[in-house]
């Protein structure tokens, strides 16, 4: 069985093989949709495929829209030319349920990939006519947090930024540029009103893609490549809106395994891909069942019944604090330590680390457990970073000791940023420096040869410390840098010292 068109009209086996086919005619809703566009979607991975072509397909067999998603890539055009064309736009769609099992789906709701690029005339000409056409009520992105960035951290553009401003709207590149080019274009030829939604995963999404397409239409602007009257339709919500939104689905790369299982199921061509842009795609999507999106209902230009299709549709203060509810308590908190930690511990499947009890436990309510077998993993590093700072084991006892019940404490609280390795080394080291301030260290009497406690002793603290890290504890430099908080430099040229006077590599 061939994932296309023509492969699909043999409904007979692929009903054999428990695979579901779309209900309604794919090359007419794809036909109309070319005809009459009405909603533009720019990322077009995994996510979009599974996620938000499901909700597309789903408005289709509900019989409440007649009309798919226009697909347009601005980043990986591999994703066209291997996933996308070679399958006649057609997803797999893969839901990995709760007992293992899975459920497939084809979805015919993709209905054109277009390679957005002003130097590939054809494709830029194509989708000029669809921004031009006045019934167009929706272009929506999933293209990463990064692919709204103007500016590096010093503020300044980036360089393909940079060409994009200074050659104008005719020879956009970047998505922004693309996307403020190509609204340019409805503006000349219609001046309709549109929605312009960002589905990407990060806080006040909607403001941040508003920013980014109004400055690069002010930079244009003031060379004179577009008119204040375009700025004026650009920054007016009642004609160009930013809804916000909120949006939430678990999909990993396309995995071996599910691949294997079409294969054996009579599905050809299935092998996952690897593009030249190292993005991990297949023919296929395994997605996790449980999604949301939740968007802001401002869509000047009306907009497809995505209620009916479980979007919830809502005020931009709701969407805020479904966000803000998502990101602190009910998902990426537990992810994170459930990542974090099972790292540690050695897993590399978040439902592997479910199944262990103890991880389980701390992705509930903190976990004591895990903490323990956490601090398992640090303490003999600790200890000899503590031993040899203050040449003293009771004192190395103490203080290791003590950071251990601040972690306890402290555990959590802790999200990606405050790793626990880091937090715990850096919560020794201060109290290693306070033990130091108020009981500095003497030195250790020799017993004959080589005696490195009495070596240590008779070095400045801060040497102690970064030798006792390195040597004792076995830590890189950029740990050292990171744990003490000491320049990579002075960690560097401490170590130099040392080892040439333990005459050590």
């Amino acid at each position: 069985m061939k994932l296309s068109i023509n492969g699909i009209k043999n409904t007979t086996d692929w009903e054999k093989a428990g695979i579901k086919l779309p209900s309604y005619d794919v090359e007419k809703v794809a036909e109309d949709t070319k005809k009459s566009p009405v909603w533009v979607h720019f990322g077009i991975g995994n996510i979009f495929r599974i996620f938000i072509g499901g909700i597309a397909d789903s408005l289709l067999e509900q019989g409440v829209s007649d009309k798919g998603i226009t697909c347009v890539e601005t980043f990986d055009f591999d994703v066209v030319d291997k996933i996308y064309k070679p399958f006649d736009n057609l997803v797999m769609a893969v839901t990995l349920k709760e007992d293992g099992n899975t459920e497939k789906k084809v979805l015919g709701s993709l209905t054109e990939a277009i390679k957005a690029q002003s130097y590939l005339q054809k494709e830029w000409e194509r989708l000029k006519e669809i921004f031009a056409d006045p019934g167009l009520q929706m272009v929506s992105f999933t293209i990463t947090e990064k692919g709204y960035a103007l500016k590096d951290s010093k503020g300044e553009f980036f360089s393909f930024i940079r060409e994009d401003i200074d050659n104008g709207p005719e020879k956009a590149t970047s998505a922004m540029a693309v996307t403020a080019a190509l609204l340019y274009e409805r503006f000349k030829a219609c001046k309709a009103p549109i929605a312009v939604v960002s589905m990407d995963n990060c806080s006040h999404n909607g403001e941040k893609l508003r920013n980014s397409i109004t400055e690069m239409v002010t930079e244009w602007n003031k060379k004179g490549f577009v008119g204040n009257d375009f700025v004026d339709y650009v920054n007016n919500e009642e004609l160009v809106s930013f809804p916000w939104s909120m949006i939430d689905k678990i999909t990993p790369r396309p995995a071996d395994s599910v691949a294997k299982a079409l294969e054996e199921a009579g599905v050809e061509d299935m092998s996952p891909v690897i593009t030249s842009k190292k993005t991990y795609i297949a023919p296929f999507v395994n997605a996790e069942g449980p999604q949301y999106l939740v968007i802001e209902d401002r869509f000047p230009n009306g907009r497809p019944q995505l209620e009916k299709a479980g979007v919830f549709m809502t005020d931009r203060q709701t969407v805020n604090k479904v966000e803000r509810m998502k990101v602190t308590t009910c998902l990426n908190p537990l992810h994170t330590a459930l990542a974090v930690y099972g790292c540690l511990l050695g897993y590399n499947l978040i439902a592997d680390e479910m199944k262990d009890k103890e991880l389980s436990e701390l992705a509930a309510n903190g976990g004591t457990k895990a903490f323990a077998r956490l601090y398992e993993t640090v303490y003999r590093e600790m200890y000899y970073t503590a031993f040899y700072t203050l040449c003293d084991d009771a004192d190395a006892v103490e203080l290791v000791t003590a950071s251990a019940r601040d972690g306890m404490t402290t555990v959590n609280k802790l999200r990606s940023e405050d790793a626990f390795r880091a937090f715990m080394f850096r919560n020794l080291c201060a109290r290693i420096r306070t033990k130091l301030r108020e009981s500095p260290v003497q030195p250790v009497p020799e017993n004959g040869g080589f005696d490195i406690r009495a070596e240590f002793s008779r070095l400045s603290d801060a040497e102690r410390l970064v030798a006792s890290m390195y040597i004792g504890a076995k830590l890189q430099p950029d740990e050292i840098s990171l744990f003490t908080g000491m320049s990579s430099t002075a960690v560097n040229k401490t170590l130099e010292k040392v080892l040439t006077a333990f005459e050590l590599d």
